[in-house]
């Protein structure tokens, strides 16, 4: 998943390689073009030993093209479709081409104006990056100095929105102009003989060149003065501005001013004592940087480097996933060992008030009877307690019965009627059910006497309880088919009789 980032910086005098080793960046081959030991040949030897990596390439060359156009306001497809066609029109036969917004025009139907920038000389790259190709290396992005304005700025955050940048390198002197904040043009002069301390005279002159050029196409004014920030180390800056005070002939266009290469460096996060003025370092460490979508590399040269990102995402996804399950799982492993834990607690605490209930039923006294029945007895008796008494209907059977004294009355009865005894009809009110078993007089041998005398009764009954006469129990056969005679209640004993009695369940 992670890889050595390479990064091959390719200026005038060959390519060399550059990575971070042991938190230092080094510098581990040089290459020479046109020298067959320690040229391309040999370059394609060290990619097919780190095909590997994730490689980027820094363009330090002469041979760059700048065109600034204006497209219609549109987006997705249609911009791509059309910036690619503006670039063939303008650079043609080069793919290696990028394009920067610089914003919408303030007037008009506000067009987009957009900075085309290529390299306009391919075969100065091509056989570097045909090595590229052959090893199927993972190339990451090509850059080129000028892209990297974008830092520089951001380190050496000018206070003007307009201006020049002038930077040295063993490839020459690059003046790179930057207008509203933004990289509007840059061009690399060759580099002058001598050391880094005598080119003031020459970076005077290309600035010169720079601003009559800047002049000529209107994107600035003729006695506006420019800024210009001399990109070198703060104890070299003296002696370059001496030599270009000594020459400049009060030219008031140019304000020339001082960029620290170690204040900027430590702007952008760069630990690094530079021993000299040469901003190549400064440019590897930001090109290794450089994330932003501006790029030469055209789409087939990087496959094999969006592949790996895909390979790595979907690794990444993966792992991800197969951390989220661990956690899951891990989760539950947890709650069920918690589970298991308050079961075993659970199952301990039964069984402890087990013991102490066995222990508790035998410190009891030995009952008559068995738990059941007595559990029975108390639950009917605590219906019975429940029940409501009826007072008032025990008040008038008892007036029934002072006006028949000569019935005596054996027991008294009485229970609820449910539905479930099939003796109520579905729907109809709740009732309560008594149950008279009553004797006649022993004089009383006449079965039609007493037949009359248990009807008058009976009515008597009803008529002071407002009841409903459920059943009669004579105490001879009275059936209809059969002839009632006197020898049938000739006994020695009272002659009993039941009366059953319906009352609708009210208040007492």
């Amino acid at each position: 998943m992670f890889a050595t980032r390479y990064l091959h910086y390719l200026d005038q005098q060959g390519l060399s390689v550059w990575a971070w080793q042991a938190g230092q960046l080094l510098c581990l081959a040089r290459f020479a073009e046109g020298d067959s030991a320690y040229g391309v040949p040999a370059f394609a030897d060290w990619i097919g030993r780190h095909r590997n990596g994730i490689h980027h390439v820094l363009l330090d060359l002469p041979s760059e093209g700048y065109h600034v156009e204006q497209i219609p306001p549109v987006s997705g497809s249609d911009r791509k479709a059309l910036i690619a066609r503006r670039q063939m029109q303008q650079f043609f036969g080069t793919p290696y081409a990028t394009s920067m917004s610089l914003g919408r025009s303030v007037d008009g139907r506000r067009d987009e104006r957009v900075l085309m920038l290529a390299l306009t000389h391919p075969p100065v790259l091509e056989p570097w990056l045909q090595c590229l190709r052959d090893a199927e290396a993972r190339l990451a992005r090509i850059s080129t100095a000028s892209l990297l304005t974008r830092q520089i700025l951001a380190g050496l955050q000018p206070d003007s929105t307009n201006g020049l940048i002038l930077s040295l390198s063993a490839s020459g002197i690059r003046q790179t102009y930057f207008e509203q904040g933004s990289l509007r043009f840059s061009r690399l002069s060759p580099a002058p003989d001598g050391p880094l301390l005598s080119w003031g005279e020459a970076c005077l002159h290309e600035a010169q060149k720079t601003a009559q050029y800047l002049t000529a196409q209107r994107w600035t004014t003729r006695n506006a003065r420019l800024p210009v920030w001399l990109l070198v180390r703060r104890e070299d800056f003296a002696r370059l501005a001496e030599q270009i005070s000594a020459i400049s002939k009060l030219n008031s266009q140019l304000d020339f001013r001082l960029a620290g290469l170690d204040a900027i460096a430590r702007q952008v996060g760069i630990r690094r004592n530079f021993a000299d003025s040469d901003c190549a370092p400064l440019l590897i460490h930001l090109a290794l940087r450089e994330k932003g979508p501006a790029q030469l590399a055209p789409p087939a040269d990087r496959r094999f480097f969006q592949l790996w990102r895909i390979r790595n995402a979907i690794a990444a996804a993966g792992a991800c996933l197969g951390f989220g399950f661990a956690l899951t799982a891990l989760a539950s492993f947890r709650e069920t060992q918690h589970m298991v834990l308050e079961d075993q607690r659970l199952h301990a605490e039964m069984q402890a008030d087990q013991v102490r209930y066995q222990q508790l039923l035998a410190s009891l006294p030995e009952q008559p009877i068995n738990l059941e029945a007595l559990q029975g007895i108390v639950a009917s008796h605590t219906r019975l307690i429940n029940q409501p008494q009826p007072s008032a209907a025990l008040l008038h059977i008892s007036r029934a019965l002072d006006e028949f004294p000569d019935i005596r009355l054996q027991t008294l009865g009485w229970q609820t009627d449910s539905p479930d005894t099939g003796e109520r009809k579905t729907g109809a009110p709740p009732s309560r059910l008594f149950t008279l078993d009553a004797s006649l007089p022993e004089d009383l041998v006449d079965a039609r006497t007493a037949t009359a005398r248990i009807h008058a009764f009976a009515a008597t009954l009803k008529r002071y309880t407002a009841a409903e006469i459920a059943g009669l129990k004579m105490p001879f056969d009275s059936e209809s088919d059969k002839t009632l005679r006197s020898d049938l209640v000739a006994q020695k004993s009272r002659a009993s009789f039941q009366v059953r009695l319906r009352l609708a369940e009210g208040p007492p």
